[in-house]
């Protein structure tokens, strides 16, 4: 069971991230999971915003 369940939750982890570039455990923590699923989220999901665009 996901600590992010839906979309927007998951969009706003990986946004907040990006912008502020927090140390992953006060970002996990902030959002109710575990440092090593945030690593995992982050490396998961922010491959979206480095494809290049053709």
């Amino acid at each position: 069971r996901s600590s992010l369940p839906t979309v927007e939750d998951k969009l706003f982890f990986i946004l907040v991230f990006m912008k502020t570039n927090p140390l992953q455990e006060h970002h996990a923590a902030g959002f109710g999971i575990s440092q090593p699923k945030a690593n995992m989220f982050i490396l998961s999901h922010s491959k979206i915003g480095l494809q290049k665009k053709v």
